[in-house]
């Protein structure tokens, strides 16, 4: 017996901003999706140096009151958003 689960393209994790991911893997193997992604740049307390990440995951870090993914070392720190470097 085969079962077929329907996502919706939001809920593929390789496509739906909010995975942690999203940003390197599309920088490596789908470049031209970032081409659209609304982007920003945030400087995160545990690397303290200015990294790209969705708007997105800075909206949820919000609503949740929780940190970003750091895009340097992957783990979840509080942030500010800050100028293209």
């Amino acid at each position: 017996m085969t079962v077929s689960v329907g996502f919706t393209e939001e809920a593929k994790p390789l496509a739906n901003p909010e995975w942690v991911d999203y940003v390197p893997f599309n920088q490596e193997y789908r470049p031209e999706i970032l081409e659209h992604a609304e982007l920003c740049w945030v400087e995160t307390v545990c690397c303290k140096k200015p990294g790209l990440t969705t708007v997105a995951q800075v909206k949820t870090a919000h609503e949740r009151g929780m940190g970003v993914s750091c895009p340097f070392c992957g783990r979840f720190s509080e942030f500010s958003i800050c100028e293209t470097p």
